[in-house]
């Protein structure tokens, strides 16, 4: 099933950035995840950006082109919906809720990634540079091939370029610099 999830979502530029079974205690704690005969999801996968082919995607979107407000989170919902409709699952999201749903405690679960030495969670295969788009809820329990954790990705990593590359060294104090960040982003 993880298989024809990967390829569904391929098929929008997405990828798969991780999955794991939810356990009843972490169900309940989330109410509205759950069918109308009140079951609870048995698997939750993680859906995200990662590599060009999503931004070639979303770039030719209807949304990115309509001039109308919050155009990737439209986007992802429509796709998100579309699949799980197909998959018979349930797409949450990490926008439109209040409390936002836990996607980076998820994220942690599915032990593919972790927080960077910036803040920011890094994946195990794709850096920095993946984004969370929405969550599958699954009815049944997959075969995760559920990965090793991952252990400290930043400390293997020697040149720790993510440190050094911002251009208002935001993050050379070891914590993330708002203000430096801020004003460099508003700059004329």
């Amino acid at each position: 099933m993880l298989e024809t999830i990967a390829r569904a979502v391929a098929e929008h530029g997405l990828v798969v950035l991780g999955s794991f079974d939810v356990r009843e205690d972490e169900s309940v704690s989330l109410p509205e995840l759950s069918w109308s005969d009140g079951s609870f999801p048995r698997s939750m996968v993680l859906v995200g950006a990662a590599g060009s082919t999503f931004w070639q995607n979303y770039a030719g979107s209807v949304e990115f082109c309509d001039g109308l407000p919050d155009p990737l989170d439209r986007w992802s919902r429509r796709i998100g919906d579309t699949i799980a409709s197909r998959l018979d699952a349930m797409a949450v999201y990490p926008f439109g809720v209040d409390p936002p749903h836990p996607f980076l405690r998820w994220a942690h679960l599915a032990r593919e990634s972790q927080p960077s030495l910036i803040g920011m969670f890094i994946h195990r295969e794709f850096g920095l540079w993946h984004a969370y788009r929405f969550g599958l809820a699954m009815r049944q329990r997959l075969d995760h091939q559920q990965s090793e954790p991952v252990g400290d990705i930043c400390a293997r990593c020697v040149s720790q370029p993510c440190l050094s590359a911002c251009p208002v060294d935001a993050f050379a104090s070891g914590a993330f610099g708002v203000r430096a960040c801020a004003t460099h982003l508003t700059e004329d």
